[in-house]
């Protein structure tokens, strides 16, 4: 899946989700869905819906999984789709899904050191 996903075949990736594997594993949907949003320059209306269905699959599992809904809209915005990218931004305000910040854990001479996006 990812593999077709990687190497732009999306239709077929999007095949597989819906036919071969048609279960309720978010892993499957939430992949599909980065995959659309990895071809920028190479984003089609049909990816889009793509990622809509995704999206709309992750939601019906998960509807608190912040990251579809940031991958969503970040997909309409490199289509240039401001109504769009509002309204999944809406969505997620109106379904009250908060984004976390990003973290990263490094270990240095066997100490661990945390980091969060903003923090100084």
């Amino acid at each position: 899946m990812d593999g077709l996903g990687r190497a732009g075949r999306i239709e077929e990736a999007e095949r597989f989700a819906r036919e071969v594997m048609p279960c309720t594993d978010i892993v499957v949907w939430r992949t599909l869905l980065g995959a659309c949003r990895g071809y920028k320059g190479q984003l089609t209306s049909r990816m889009v819906e793509i990622a809509k269905y995704a999206a709309q699959r992750i939601w019906a599992i998960d509807p608190n999984d912040a990251a579809s809904y940031e991958l969503l809209a970040n997909i309409h915005a490199n289509m240039g789709n401001r109504k769009d990218k509002a309204m999944v931004r809406e969505l997620m305000e109106t379904m009250r899904v908060k984004k976390s910040p990003g973290r990263t854990l490094i270990e240095v001479n066997g100490m661990s050191y945390s980091f969060t996006v903003g923090q100084e």
